[in-house]
């Protein structure tokens, strides 16, 4: 069970994925034999491909650097193959039995997965919440942090016993961001300047560990309790509902 759920330009309802991201999928063999310097441009090309405006060149470096060695490279081409729809359409009926609040986040002017696909996610989950960022494209976090930040600290504070979320209405200010960079103790992180805050391992309640990057500036009340291996209670047809969920590993700072 979770206590809460948010949902932020997520691959989630069919049709998704494309042209390119097809096209790779069926030629894996022949982009995995790119030298190196014209597989860091296209990696680096798909990446600022996902956006609306422009994020600084470090930003986008570290999207971009996990795929650029041996093992990246090979992992960055086969998960365009390993992708299929029906991994989503056999789940999509069950969106609609979420048993938290649950509020959805899209990007208005995501390149990748449209508007229309967030709408149509939220009307197989009717009782969520939806908003929308204005200007904004597939990954909020980095394009505009101050407000995400916002939102997610607005859903996280609201009622828990209902699908709360914050809708277009609740106004994301910046005042919020600054409580919830004063409540994550981030100062002294490369990756918390400014308002860049990397606030989605900070959810309360998530069994996720922030990265070791954080791992002395989070105050020690804010860490997610650990939790024994979940398993999903009702058999779910077409899916393995009885698979127990990996504990997460445990930040050096916590061993």
């Amino acid at each position: 069970e979770f206590e809460r759920c948010l949902l932020a330009n997520v691959v989630a309802v069919r049709p998704w994925g494309s042209d390119f991201f097809d096209h790779v999928g069926r030629h894996v063999d022949a982009f995995t034999g790119l030298p190196p310097h014209i597989h860091r441009a296209l990696v680096e090309a798909y990446v600022r491909g996902a956006l609306v405006g422009e994020l600084p060149d470090d930003d986008v470096a570290r999207l971009v650097e996990p795929w650029l060695d041996g093992a990246g490279a090979a992992s960055f081409y086969r998960q365009f193959a390993q992708a299929d729809e029906r991994c989503t359409a056999e789940i999509e009926p069950l969106y609609g039995r979420m048993r938290c609040p649950t509020s959805i986040l899209w990007g208005e002017d995501d390149p990748w997965i449209p508007l229309e696909r967030g709408r149509a996610l939220h009307a197989l989950m009717p009782d969520a919440s939806f908003g929308t960022l204005a200007g904004v494209g597939h990954l909020p976090q980095l394009e505009a942090p101050a407000e995400v930040i916002a939102r997610i600290e607005a859903f996280l504070d609201g009622p828990a016993d209902g699908p709360a979320g914050v809708k277009d209405e609740d106004l994301a200010t910046e005042a919020v961001a600054e409580r919830h960079r004063r409540r994550l103790g981030t100062v002294g992180c490369r990756c918390a300047r400014g308002d860049r805050v990397g606030g989605w391992w900070s959810q309360a309640g998530s069994n996720r560990r922030p990265p070791a990057c954080h791992a002395g500036a989070l105050p020690a009340e804010l860490w997610p309790r650990r939790a024994e291996p979940r398993i999903l209670r009702e058999p779910v047809p077409g899916v393995n509902a009885l698979r127990a969920l990996p504990e997460p590993a445990r930040s050096p700072a916590a061993r």
